[in-house]
């Protein structure tokens, strides 16, 4: 029999049956009480509410706080008949079914993904979670934010999902109240402004419309000193001209994702019953991506920059992505941050979406979440590509007191100013992300931060990246790797990069042509990235312990533990370029650094050096008088087995495609740095390929 009914947006009240509140002394007890209903009667165990709501008292002195309160709520409950709260040695918990919240209520009828069912979770949204409502205790505060921010997110959501759907059935009132709500959540929201814009000019109502274009430019740059973005400011101008008013072409599409999965938001369980959500996108091949932080499931969808990467992705696979637990649309709330969380947070999306074997994606940190994942289900992942991925956090590869201090300010920095309006803080983080982002990309990134998690969950992931360590488990990686990473990467070193290539046995490394952590779909190493990943994933690959002639397509065996590649120094190296200068020089060089170097000035006399020994590696110009230096790279990797290292000019993108396609290692563009070169080939002589 239902009980107690909780009412947590907008407030804190608690009523009985006949709407009668219950008379609960302390802003503590109601807090312990709260906490209780929002875990939706899952039993709790007594040390973690005595951390959560006394965490400045020793620990004896919490237990008895602890005690005593409970105490007080039996008594008041019991006498208003409401005596649902149970207790033993070390749980404490209310009784299912005796009791309703709003707030959780609201999340239930999120997951059904109807229109109905949307709009009256938004009917319940009245206000933010525990508005007004304070404790002078820090652990409390901080699930109180993170609660508050992560359901103020879900309806803002729910609403613009409800916008699409109003504006696509030009229902013009009610379009226009679910704009203003989004636009009482967050003043700077220019999808809601462009709708209003559409509505009313849709509607006959030209001059409401400018005006709302006016309202959002001033506020934009009032508040973020910018301008609206193009789309917003290309509606203006079709508006003022008055050209035909035209439906916004993605408003029939993502209200299909309702309807009929486009995007439709999934949500499964882990072991230690955190929510995840996920979605799949695109047809075609799975692939699965790790969760990077960020990551926020409807934004991505709507943010340009990641937008591009899903457009991509999906265009040609089913590419199935998922919020990690404290981050977008999944559970805020959480007790364990730790890697091994992550990991499982990635089994559990796998399982609820029934995967068997796919290539596997690593972003950033989802990279060692790959990585440990591959390693302990090396009969799932077929292919794991991995992008400004690293083996080792910044406390691992400097663990000197100051590299520690450094880290810890930007954690201080980021408690600070996280959830603010004003993004100036976020913005030192999105510099380090995509410094060669616009203003408007930038400005979107800042507004994913400020969506994706709470302050505290932010500085707890960074805490934890920064102690990652996966150089043990990134050697004992089975499936055929690929890594590729910017060169002037400013938040994950270069040198991560190669060190990581290094570490995974038979590993391929591309170097990209960037300064973005993220990269953008306007810069060179974009389509150089895409190429070179869809590439890698097509070429087929046997499963583990598959033996020749058990599959008509396998002409080989796989051993899942093959030997170390040599580091001997004494290995061989041609150097295949028609300037007798640069041959000159790089022998010298590396014959200096413990090689033996053979040379060639022509694709000819690089057959007959062939014909005679086969070297550990080949750098190979590209560019040969009169020879196709592409079609040479595709020569050496059909009928050697070696390394290959392309010489290329500083803007033969083209080039870098095709041969990285064709089987080339890596490549180097002219002019090159000496010591960077002897990197590379350090990289691609550890990552040798076994013998065919």
């Amino acid at each position: 029999m239902l009980t107690l009914k909780f009412t947590v947006f907008g407030g804190c009240e608690i009523h009985l049956p006949g709407n009668a509140t219950l008379p609960i002394s302390t802003r503590k007890n109601k807090a312990l009480l709260v906490y209780l209903a929002m875990s939706a009667g899952q039993p709790q165990l007594r040390g973690k509410l005595t951390a959560l709501l006394w965490d400045r008292s020793a620990e004896e002195q919490a237990r008895a706080s602890l005690r005593q309160t409970l105490w007080s709520l039996r008594k008041t409950m019991a006498a208003a008949d409401a005596d649902i709260l149970r207790a033993n040695a070390d749980l404490v918990w209310l009784e299912t079914d005796s009791f309703e919240v709003d707030a959780v209520r609201f999340q239930q009828l999120l997951e059904q993904n109807t229109i109905e069912s949307l709009q009256q979770a938004v009917g319940l949204y009245r206000g933010d979670f525990l508005a007004g409502f304070s404790l002078r205790e820090e652990s409390f505060e901080e699930w109180l934010m993170s609660e508050r921010e992560h359901l103020r997110e879900r309806a803002m959501q729910a609403l613009r999902r409800l916008l699409e759907h109003y504006e696509a059935q030009d229902e013009l009132e009610a379009g226009l109240n679910i704009s203003r709500q989004l636009l009482a959540l967050d003043p700077l929201q220019e999808s809601a402004y462009r709708a209003m814009m559409r509505l009313y000019w849709h509607n006959g109502q030209r001059s409401s419309a400018l005006r709302q274009y006016e309202t959002c430019a001033r506020q934009l740059r009032d508040e973020l000193g910018i301008t609206p973005d193009p789309q917003t400011r290309e509606l203006y101008q079709r508006i003022l001209n008055n050209q035909p008013a035209q439906h916004p072409p993605v408003a029939p599409e993502r209200l299909s994702n309702i309807d009929t999965g486009v995007q439709t938001i999934h949500y499964c369980y882990t072991p230690d019953k955190t929510r995840i959500a996920y979605t799949s996108i695109g047809t075609g091949p799975a692939l699965v991506k790790a969760a990077n932080w960020l990551s926020h499931l409807e934004f991505d969808w709507q943010m340009p920059v990641s937008r591009s990467w899903l457009d991509t992705l999906s265009a040609h696979y089913a590419l199935t992505r998922y919020d990690e637990r404290g981050c977008g649309l999944s559970d805020w709330s959480i007790d364990d941050f730790s890697f091994d969380a992550w990991v499982r947070d990635l089994e559990a999306v796998v399982d609820a979406a029934g995967l068997d074997r796919f290539p596997l994606l690593g972003i950033s940190q989802g990279g060692p979440v790959a990585i440990a994942y591959a390693v302990k289900h090396p009969e799932k992942v077929s292919h794991l590509i991995l992008y400004g991925a690293y083996a080792r956090g910044k406390f691992v590869r400097d663990p000197s007191p100051r590299a520690r201090a450094e880290e810890e300010a930007l954690i201080q920095l980021i408690e600070l100013g996280w959830g603010q309006e004003n993004p100036a803080l976020r913005q030192l983080f999105t510099a380090m992300f995509m410094p060669g982002g616009s203003a408007q990309q930038q400005h979107w990134f800042n507004e994913l931060q400020k969506m994706s998690t709470s302050a505290a969950n932010a500085a707890r992931f960074l805490r934890e990246f920064a102690s990652i360590d996966v150089q043990q488990l990134a050697q004992q990686v089975q499936a055929p790797t690929l890594i590729m990473h910017a060169r002037e990467d400013s938040r994950i070193p270069f040198a991560e990069g190669q060190l990581l290539a290094s570490l995974v046995p038979n590993a391929r490394f591309v170097a990209l042509e960037s300064n973005n952590h993220m990269l953008l779909d306007s810069e060179p190493a974009w389509p150089v990235f895409f190429q070179a990943l869809k590439a890698f994933i097509d070429t087929p690959t046997p499963m583990l312990g598959a033996v020749a002639g058990d599959d008509p397509a396998s002409s080989f065996a796989v051993d899942s533990n093959p030997p170390a590649p040599s580091l001997d120094k004494t290995e061989t190296i041609l150097i295949v370029d028609d300037d007798p200068q640069i041959r000159e020089l790089l022998a010298e060089y590396l014959s200096n650094n413990g090689y033996q170097i053979l040379e060639a000035d022509s694709g000819q006399t690089m057959r007959q050096q062939l014909a005679t020994q086969t070297p550990a590696l080949v750098l190979l110009d590209v560019r040969l008088p009169g020879e196709d230096g592409l079609d040479l790279t595709r020569y050496l990797r059909q009928h050697y087995d070696l390394g290959i290292i392309m010489v290329t000019g500083a803007g033969e993108v083209v080039d870098r495609i095709v041969g990285l396609e064709m089987g080339a290692d890596d490549y180097v563009a002219k002019p090159f740095d000496l010591r960077e070169l002897l990197a590379r080939i350090k990289s691609v002589l550890r990552r040798a390929r076994n013998p065919r």
